[in-house]
């Protein structure tokens, strides 16, 4: 099972921003986008599962999947938005489609 993203201490966390900085995508080209912003499109579903505290890109993740299961104990914060950055794969948009203008104004 691969590991998840969630924490901004996390080594693999750290590798994204240099990516953002250069334009580069986070997934090679070739690959498919688990994000589904860019061909190749995904043809799966994509089942995620989370627990504890989710950061950043955990969230853009579940907006992104077909099937987001939480725990109960589960909690999220959308760190790019009370620090004034825009998110990069899709939440400001996703997050409103998933939970209604209402709840996404209260989450973010």
């Amino acid at each position: 099972m691969p590991k998840a993203i969630t924490s901004p201490q996390d080594s693999t966390c750290r590798k994204i921003a240099p990516l953002r900085r250069a334009g580069l995508p986070l997934v090679p080209t070739e690959e498919v986008d688990p994000f589904n912003l860019r061909e190749p499109l995904r043809t799966k579903p994509l089942v995620v599962a989370l627990k504890g505290i989710c950061f950043t890109v955990a969230i853009e993740l579940m907006l992104a999947a077909d099937i987001a299961i939480a725990a109960e104990n589960c909690r999220f914060s959308q760190l790019e938005v009370k620090r004034g950055i825009m998110p990069g794969c899709g939440a400001t948009f996703r997050m409103r489609e998933r939970a209604g203008w209402g709840n996404a104004m209260k989450i973010c």
